[in-house]
């Protein structure tokens, strides 16, 4: 806990004895750096050996940004499984192709809400600890369009393979000759 504790101080707290100008730069304030009023009070504006806390504010556009980002991908995710249920329920019934895919996007959606929702929670805590970091995801976004696409290619191919077999027997069966 201390070690957390440093961290924030370092974030929020300025030593007293740094001066406010950058290192190196000579305005001629040295004259002014020992000036003293009656309480022996330093009159520059630098406090010796002292720590002073100004805690810092984080901007609420930041918070809200990485809130509405986890609302469209909830929102992606729900209409993925309204997408998989209406397959599910609604699909054609002489051939199970619909139900199938229905069956592979569910998963998909589940797979976008958790991914949503740990992203969410990773970029508060990272926006709460004031960590430097990046705020687009490269990876993330990719991989969920490649598990998207390959369940909906798995779906049509499962579709198809079924459609195919049934085509296929229901011509055998059709042409066969009886005696």
């Amino acid at each position: 806990m201390a070690s957390a504790n440093e961290s924030l101080s370092y974030l929020c707290c300025v030593n007293g004895s740094q001066k406010p100008w950058a290192d190196g730069e000579d305005d001629g304030d040295e004259k002014y750096e020992n000036l003293q009023n009656k309480n022996q009070r330093n009159l520059t504006g630098s406090i010796e050996d002292k720590r002073i806390c100004v805690p810092q504010k984080i901007d609420p556009k930041t918070f809200f940004a990485n809130e509405r980002t986890f609302l469209k991908w909830l929102s992606i995710s729900v209409m993925v499984g309204l997408m998989s249920l209406t397959l599910l329920n609604f699909g054609d019934s002489t051939s199970n192709g619909s139900e199938l895919a229905g069956l592979i996007l569910l998963p998909v959606a589940l797979i976008f809400m958790v991914y949503s929702l740990f992203i969410f929670r990773d970029r508060a805590n990272k926006i709460y600890m004031r960590e430097p970091m990046r705020y687009d995801d490269t990876r993330g976004p990719t991989m969920l369009v490649v598990v998207l696409g390959a369940s909906l290619v798995l779906a049509t191919i499962f579709s198809l393979q079924r459609q195919y077999n049934n085509t296929v027997t229901s011509f055998s069966d059709s042409a066969r000759f009886t005696r």
